[in-house]
């Protein structure tokens, strides 16, 4: 498992900004920081987390609100091929 995880392949590293954010799903993605330099003012992290069936249903709400083609698209649980 150790090989796995730290291996460079396998990783990606992004250097966020001020103001800067990140999405991903989280029960799919293994995630981690680095070490960093303090900032003055000092920087916030705001998280959130989101219920993906919620998540879904407020997409399909809003392709119907918009009068997209197909409000009744199925999301995929996972990773997308």
């Amino acid at each position: 498992m150790f090989e796995i995880l730290y291996d460079p392949k396998l990783i990606i590293t992004l250097k966020l900004k001020a103001g800067d954010g990140l999405l991903f799903n989280n029960q799919r993605v293994l995630h981690g920081r680095t070490g960093f330099d303090a900032e003055e003012p000092a920087r916030s992290v705001l998280t959130s987390s989101v219920d993906l069936d919620d998540f879904h249903s407020t997409m399909r709400i809003l392709r119907r609100m918009l009068d997209a083609e197909d409000s009744s698209i199925a999301f995929n649980q996972g990773m997308a091929v």
